[in-house]
């Protein structure tokens, strides 16, 4: 059995620690003693180096889009409103200069989306969006393939509505 961590069990793992910490005032309240108190108190501190340690790669990389200040097409954000709720992965590539749009891509999995049917030139200069269920930003998968494609943005959309966002200022030939 492969006992590494994958990117799901950190997301796993980060949700999981992010839900415990929303309650420490609670589990602190239970402690019948100070070495309990004590213990509780160290279970916390560990749960907040998972969270931190286990962080998606949006905060490093990507920029969350504040709403007002989105210029992305109409087409684009109303995907993405309709999209932000699902319990799977679903995908959209638009370019509008190429006249190319592909909606619903997707595989209706958790965690991921397979773009490999669409040919590698539909991908240059254009945007992908997508939802992120988990409610993370952009994830190591999303960059790579935002490196590798030349697109121009990749998109990430939470349940929330909080987009994620890369652009490429500097796409050549």
């Amino acid at each position: 059995m492969d006992w590494r961590i994958n990117s799901s069990h950190k997301r796993g793992l980060r949700k999981s620690a992010k839900e415990v910490l929303e309650h420490t005032d609670d589990l602190k309240k239970t402690a019948k003693n100070a070495d309990e108190l004590k213990q509780i108190d160290e279970v916390i501190e560990h749960l907040y180096k998972v969270a931190e340690e286990t962080s998606d790669y949006s905060s490093r990389f990507a920029k969350k889009v504040l709403k007002n200040l989105d210029q992305v097409s109409s087409k684009i954000k109303n995907y993405e409103s309709s999209i932000q709720k699902l319990k799977y992965e679903e995908g959209m590539l638009l370019n509008n200069a190429k006249k190319i749009e592909i909606k619903k891509v997707t595989q209706k999995k958790e965690s991921s989306i397979n773009w490999g049917h669409i040919s590698d030139e539909k991908f240059v200069r254009s945007i992908i969006t997508h939802n992120h269920p988990n409610g993370s930003g952009l994830s190591l998968a999303d960059i790579k393939m935002f490196i590798g494609t030349r697109l121009s943005e990749v998109r990430a959309v939470t349940p929330k509505g909080t987009v994620y966002s890369m652009k490429n200022k500097g796409i050549t030939d």
